[in-house]
């Protein structure tokens, strides 16, 4: 039933693919009794088919040509085209379609088409009948639901009649209660408001009062303190002067004693450099003859060195003379004065081996004696002596600076003369 209803609406929907079937089959019975070949359906030669000018000859059959004789010249005429079968209700109409040729199908699917005709027709029926009774209960439903309507419609008006007389009769007696409360309210609002006025109006005058006692004591105490801070500010005022007093008195003597320091640090400062300068002579004094006791003892350490020297240049000298009459003895001559010279040190030059080993200890000693002293020599300068050197008389590359006794000394005599003069360098 499900299916059937569903056909029969699809063919409802479209009627216009019923005639055009109907149209189809039509022509094809047409062209099938009258011609018995094929039609083509050809709207205009530019969209036609190659064969649309030649009808088609069933099998069978042979084609009747036709010949005209004309003074003696044979000439066969085309065969006849049948025209070509249209139907103004066809879906094919040349207005809609003019450009597309349309060929009939075979027979057997009219065949088709036709049972699916009929059975659109039986659905067709169906579906009228189904119509038919739907709406008789349409028709029935309508009139019952009108009468129910109507029915509905009566009680609620009849009910609504009800609900409005009951809500009057509320409504007066809610009115009437309101009234009511509303009178009592009012009188008891009437009763506060009047015990409120008349507390507020014993506060506001208790305040009042207590007002005017605070604004009266304010105002003597404003007074009070308005008299105590004249009183101080005189006071200060006072102070203030005899500070300013004491100030100018202490500017004057400080001023005084100001000067007289600077007097007394002025001649202190004069006797202080006497002093120094006395004291810086005295102190070279005695830093000279210390420095001139030192010499003469290095002097005579030298020469005792010197004749050491020389003792052992001699001996040495004699080892070498024995070492080589032993080496040659077939060839010995008388030493030459100047032929050992160079293995021993000369007694002028006194112990030159030990001063180039002890150069590097001595050279580089820092000056022990202060910058601005000279010294005296007592007798011959030694050799090497040079007034402008290193120190004031002695040259830096001197003999005795290249002795660490002497440099020992130098030190020592330093040292004492620092301890004497309480560090200070003149």
């Amino acid at each position: 039933m499900g299916a059937r209803a569903k056909s029969t609406k699809v063919l409802r929907n479209h009627p216009q693919l019923i005639r055009s079937v109907l149209s189809d089959f039509l022509l094809y019975l047409v062209d099938y009794c009258a011609h018995k070949h094929t039609v083509y359906l050809t709207f205009g030669k530019e969209n036609a088919p190659r064969n649309a000018n030649r009808a088609r000859i069933p099998r069978g059959e042979q084609q009747q040509k036709k010949v005209v004789k004309e003074d003696n010249v044979v000439v066969s005429s085309p065969p006849e085209v049948p025209q070509a079968v249209t139907s103004p209700k066809s879906r094919f109409n040349p207005a809609a379609q003019p450009f597309e040729p349309f060929v009939l199908p075979p027979f057997h699917h009219f065949v088709v088409a036709a049972t699916e005709i009929e059975r659109a027709h039986h659905l067709f029926q169906r579906s009228a009948e189904l119509d038919w009774v739907q709406a008789c209960h349409q028709g029935e439903l309508q009139a019952q639901l009108a009468t129910q309507r109507g029915e509905l419609e009566a009680q609620m008006a009849a009910q609504r009649a009800e609900f409005e007389i009951r809500l009057g009769s509320q409504r007066s007696m809610f009115e009437g209660r309101l009234a009511a409360q509303r009178g009592g309210y009012e009188a008891r609002l009437e009763a506060q408001r009047g015990g409120y006025e008349a507390r507020l109006e014993a506060q506001r005058a208790e305040h009042q009062v207590e007002v005017a006692a605070l604004q009266a004591g304010h105002a003597a105490e404003l007074e009070a303190q308005k008299t105590g801070h004249a009183a101080e500010l005189e006071a200060v005022e006072a102070s203030r002067e005899a500070l300013q007093a004491d100030y100018e008195a202490l500017e004057a003597s400080s001023s005084t004693k100001l000067e007289a320091l600077q007097a007394d640090y002025e001649a202190l400062e004069a006797s202080s450099s006497a002093k120094l300068k006395a004291l810086e002579a005295s102190s070279s004094e005695r830093l000279r003859r210390g420095l001139c006791a030192h010499l003469r003892e290095l002097r005579e350490v030298r020469a005792h060195v010197e004749e050491l020297a020389a003792a052992e240049a001699a001996g040495l000298r004699a080892e070498l003379a024995a070492l080589k009459e032993a080496q040659e003895p077939a060839e010995i001559s008388s030493p030459e004065p100047s032929a050992p010279a160079p293995a021993g040190p000369s007694p002028a030059g006194g112990s030159s081996a030990e001063e180039e080993e002890e150069q590097g200890a001595g050279s580089s000693g820092r000056p022990c004696l202060p910058e601005g002293h000279k010294v005296t020599w007592h007798g011959a300068p030694p050799p090497g002596y040079k007034p402008a050197g290193f120190f004031h008389g002695l040259a830096p590359d001197a003999p005795e600076l290249r002795d660490n006794r002497l440099l020992a000394l130098l030190t020592k005599a330093q040292r004492d003369y620092q301890r004497r003069t309480g560090g200070r360098r003149t």
